[in-house]
């Protein structure tokens, strides 16, 4: 993403706020039923399609400068894989999205978003100077002007955020249930958790990086479809490939939406929660939604959506991963040609300032549509009189010298690791799980494993029961369910560390 997209796609955040838009897009996502069939059924990735495309349709229609933007995804895994190669120290140092929008330097101010209250730090960089905590705030003055975010600047990077923990959970699901579960239950709840403040909490849209890190999730969903049955699965309707594209599921005996229903999508607010009018009827949201699909069935490929259609960059780490017959089984190469690779003379000629992959500067990876939008009307009508352009100095966005060389080194770890975990057994899928097992443990050792905080449990309805997959692999390994069979497994780490 380059410094004017990068540039344009903060505008048009800003723009979005001062109209009044993006505030309606939180207030539909804590409405009850909507994130009740988001959150505990098997329709959250559907869902969770739908709604970006939504929000990315509002950014568009906020003028002829901002109708090809995109929502840029964010690569936590390749920040993650920094971190553990001693390149950064801190959540934010580690993920320059975090300082490219808004950053964690705030000022102590309690604001109430759609009923819940934050009181902690309150960041009013640009573009979050423009957020108001309300739609229905006429009177832009009385606006928070900043929006609540946790300090992240000496937060260590969360765990399970490792490439063979993200194999295993692609490799390992054996239907869309098990996917969506691995999904929902692992990284996005482990980036929710982690960031803290408004992020884990119901409003969580409220803060823009939401829509960075749901893209994330909609770019492996897409990857699972592709992995597991390539570029069959919008035509073949037999049991084997329907498997991967719907399930039934549910929390607790929630109500589970089958591929004819309709994605519930609400508005309402936390003062008149029996209030809810559809987001294709509202009268500032249905610009946005009228043009997409409305059931389930409809969403299953990202190239299928008309108009709307769109595609993902993705890194050489994402592309190398996609190449294992175990993660990838539609696109994989021959087991022994990769597992005989490690990509060394690759490394060896990686240099700190080399452009190895899509781009240098760190903001996360951009979608690419395949299929350009047709731009909506320009200039819609604002949500309520009193805003204006606008005004205020852009953050200078950072560059991010290391990633491209951390990504060659991580490579040559990942290869190397499963070869020598695939001599447990023969099979990759071993080979997988000792090496997430690796990557835990090595974390816990330096660092030390988190858990889900209380307050994204309390704001989910999750028990205590409910945890990140490194704390439950930790425990696995305390009282003896897994081991690590790989003779001096630290050592693999060693590359990563010294490069």
């Amino acid at each position: 993403m380059s410094i004017d997209e990068q540039t344009i796609y903060i505008e048009a955040l800003a723009l979005g706020m001062e109209r009044g838009f993006h505030m309606l897009f939180a207030e539909l996502h804590s409405e009850k039923s909507s994130s009740i069939e988001a959150y505990r059924t098997c329709g959250f990735l559907y869902w969770n399609r739908r709604f970006l495309l939504a929000y990315e349709n509002m950014l568009r229609s906020l003028g002829a400068r901002y109708a090809c933007v995109t929502i840029p995804y964010w690569d936590y895994f390749a920040d993650y894989a920094k971190f553990i190669g001693n390149k950064c120290d801190s959540f934010q140092s580690c993920s320059t999205i975090l300082a490219g929008i808004g950053g964690s330097k705030g000022v102590p101010k309690s604001v109430t978003i759609n009923g819940r209250t934050f009181t902690d730090n309150c960041v009013t960089q640009f573009p979050f100077s423009s957020f108001c905590e309300s739609s229905s705030i006429i009177d832009k003055s009385l606006c928070a002007g900043c929006v609540p975010r946790a300090e992240l600047t000496s937060k260590p990077f969360p765990s399970g955020l490792g490439y063979a923990g993200l194999g295993v959970m692609l490799g390992k699901a054996k239907g869309l249930r098990d996917f969506n579960n691995n999904i929902l239950f692992g990284v996005h709840n482990s980036i929710h958790s982690a960031l803290g403040s408004t992020m884990a909490s119901i409003v969580a849209p409220a803060d823009p990086l939401f829509f960075s890190h749901h893209a994330t999730i909609d770019m492996l969903h897409q990857m699972y479809l592709e992995c597991q049955v390539g570029d069959s699965y919008l035509s073949d309707t037999s049991l084997g490939v329907q498997r991967f594209v719907f399930q039934k599921c549910s929390i607790a005996g929630e109500t589970c939406p089958d591929t004819s229903s309709p994605v519930t999508q609400l508005w309402a607010t936390a003062a008149a929660p029996a209030d809810t009018i559809p987001a294709e009827v509202h009268s500032s949201l249905k610009q946005f939604f009228s043009n997409l699909p409305t059931k389930y069935s409809n969403w299953a490929s990202t190239s299928a959506l008309g108009v709307n259609s769109y595609d993902y960059e993705r890194d050489d780490l994402l592309t190398n991963l996609q190449k294992y017959g175990f993660v990838c089984p539609s696109q994989a190469f021959t087991v022994q040609s990769i597992l005989t690779s490690t990509r060394s003379e690759k490394s060896a000629e990686a240099t700190p300032n080399e452009k190895r992959a899509l781009q240098f500067i760190d903001f996360g990876r951009q979608p690419i549509v395949a299929t350009p939008k047709s731009p909506p009307p320009p200039n819609p009508p604002a949500m309520a009189d009193g805003f204006g352009t606008i005004s205020g100095p852009l953050p200078s966005l950072p560059v991010d010298p290391d990633r491209d060389f951390i990504q060659a080194l991580s490579i040559d770890f990942l290869d190397s690791a499963l070869l020598a975990a695939r001599a447990i057994d023969g099979t990759l899928e071993t080979a997988f799980l000792q090496v997430e097992l690796m990557e835990c443990a090595f974390y816990d050792r330096f660092f030390r494993v988190d858990d889900l905080t209380k307050e994204f449990r309390d704001s989910f309805g999750l028990g205590d029961d409910t945890h990140t997959r490194c704390t439950t692999l930790k425990t696995q390994l305390a009282n003896g369910e897994a081991a690590i069979l790989v003779d001096d497994w630290i050592s693999y780490f060693q590359q990563l560390v010294r490069g």
